[in-house]
This record gives structure tokens, sequence and C-alpha cells, in this order.
């Protein structure tokens, strides 16, 4: 029970889907198979245990109409970057011969775009490189690990937030975890190139191949086609914080949660909006009241998500003073 409350407790922290907060209280329109007495396959109205980010989006700056013309910077040290790096330079040359190509031994490395407030002297001398050199577009890579692909995503962020398109090439699996981190610090809509396998497991000869015939394809329509408004829906959700997200069985709950990435896939408790009522008669903080602002995602943690992940665990409702101490204790330095 203590690792789940834990674990529960950490889908405020990390999930990475980006929605708006809006004043209102949504319900879906609950049959009779929402019914007590309702027999078979029992169907619940859920909220969502997570936060809204607190970092404000940017707006995205037109792609590029061709690469003619344009100084391009490949930048990123990761997962045979010495390989697949070159490659790109050759075929920027080859099929947009005016382009100037900055390779990554020219750049300092931005790492981990930092945290609100905080100022990373990488990150701020990779910028200033960036408008000094006149760049116009920026290829990162290569995410082939959790650590590596926040450390490249880091790059693009910067750019981004200079108006300059971007593009990182990432391993299968790696995609959705850059995506997140772009979404988290305020990048909407992250561009990628995804290779087609790990980079570690494959010959130069494959490395190659799959850079020219796979990769580059994305990236050259990831750098040029305009972006579209299905691509800014994905994190222009709108809703609530007490509406309803869900309507199922538990196991289409389990289901939708995890794919959203609300669970880790262990049983828990169908927050259903009465009961998570419940827990707020157990403490005197307004149900909308922030409790913490969380990395990595940085979202506005309320007592009212406190208590949506409390009902979640399982937790008694009298348990809500010690769970709202243990979410502010998330925000120390020293948690782990």
């Amino acid at each position: 029970m203590k690792q789940t409350i834990i674990n529960l407790f950490l889908v405020i922290a990390f999930t990475g889907f980006s929605v708006n907060m809006q004043a209102q209280d949504d319900r879906f329109q609950c049959d009779e198979s929402c019914a007590p007495s309702a027999k078979g396959a029992v169907k619940y109205n859920v909220v969502s245990p997570v936060g809204f980010s607190t970092v404000k989006p940017i707006e995205m700056a037109p792609r590029l109409n061709t690469l003619n013309g344009k100084t391009i910077a490949i930048v990123g040290e990761d997962f045979m970057y010495n390989i697949t790096h070159p490659e790109l330079k050759r075929l920027i040359k080859e099929y947009y011969p005016t382009a100037k190509v900055i390779m990554y031994d020219e750049l300092p490395i931005a790492g981990p775009y930092p945290a609100p407030g905080i100022t990373r002297q990488s990150t701020e001398q990779f910028r200033q490189r960036l408008i000094d050199l006149k760049v116009d577009a920026v290829i990162a890579g290569n995410g082939g690990c959790g650590i590596c692909t926040p450390k490249e995503t880091g790059s693009c962020i910067v750019a981004e937030r200079l108006g300059i398109p971007t593009v990182i090439v990432t391993a299968p699996g790696f995609d959705e975890e850059a995506r997140y981190t772009a979404r988290n610090n305020g990048v909407p809509v992250l561009r990628i190139a995804v290779y087609p396998g790990a980079f570690a497991s494959h010959t130069e000869e494959q490395l190659i191949q799959n850079t020219r015939e796979v990769t580059w394809p994305q990236i050259v329509e990831a750098l040029t086609k305009p972006i579209t408004k299905e691509e800014y829906a994905v994190s222009e959700t709108v809703r609530g914080i007490t509406d309803d997200v869900y309507h199922g069985t538990l196991d289409e709950i389990y289901a939708y949660f995890t794919s959203m990435g609300w669970s880790d896939g262990t049983p828990f408790f169908p927050p259903t909006y009465e009961k998570v009522q419940t827990y707020l008669k157990y403490t005197d903080h307004a149900w909308n009241e922030t409790i913490a602002v969380l990395p990595q995602a940085f979202r506005n943690t309320t007592t009212w998500h406190v208590a949506v992940n409390a009902c979640m665990a399982g937790c008694k409702p009298e348990y809500m003073p010690i769970l709202i101490a243990m979410t502010q204790a998330m925000t120390g330095g020293d948690f782990r």
C-alpha cells in the first residue's frame, strides 16, 4: 500500500500531458449502469488526478519554406552521433547545396532545459551562440535513453523559444518523452524524426542507410511543413479541474488511465467526483488551493488533486492532512 500511494502521487509530478484550466464543472450524463444496484459491467464517471501546467506555452514560429540558403545547426553528442550527424550534413549539402551547416563541435551543449526561474550557464551559452551564428534551423539528436532524450530536447526548447524551427531524432519510444519534455517547458509542438531501432545495435552501414532512407525525409518534413491545428490540439484540451474526464467500466478506466500516463498499470479505486469530495471534508485547505508546484512537469497541484490521488490509492479520507504534507515535501530539493 505504501508503494502504491507513492506511485500515484508521483503521477502528479511527472505526467506530461498539457491542458489548460477553465472555470466549469462538467459531468458526464450517467445512465443506469452507474447506479449502485447495477449488475454486470458497472460504469463510473471519473476525474483527472493531475494538475495543469504552470508554464505558459509559446507561440510556435512558422516552419521554413526551404532549407536552401539557410543556416542549419546539427547538435547533440549522444548515441552514434559521430556517424549519423556527418551523414545528415552530407544529405543537406546534397539536396540543398546553398545551405550552411554548423556541426555540434562548433556549439556548446545546451543540456536539459532548466526549471522556471533557474538560469543555467550552458543553456545561456547555447542560446547566445544560436543568435550569433544566425541559425535558421536546429537538428538535435540522438535521443535513445531516458537521460539523453531530455538533454537533446533542451536544445530544441532553447531554439523554439528563439523562434527557430527544430526537429529531434529519437529511437522508438523516446519520441513521447521528448514531446512531454517540450510541452512541460512551454513548447506545445515538438517535431520528431523517429529512427527505426536502437542506435547502438546497428552497424555503421545500417546507421547511414537508415539515416538516409528513414530519418532524413522526416527531418525535411519536420522543418518545412507548417504546423497543423491537429498538432496543437494534442496539447490544448480544455477542461476544469473537477470535470469528468472519462466514463467507462473499471477495466476501461484502467486502460484509459494507463494510456494517459496516470497509472503504472496496477489496480486503483476509480476517482469519482462524489468520492473525491468526501476527502475534502478532512482538510481546512480550499479545494482549489495550490498545495505545490511539482517538477518535472511544473504542475499546479491543488487540494483537489491530492484528494483524487488519495482516492485512487485507497487512503482513508482522514489521512488528508498527512497526504497534503507529503505533497508539499515533494517540492524540497532533497526529495527522492
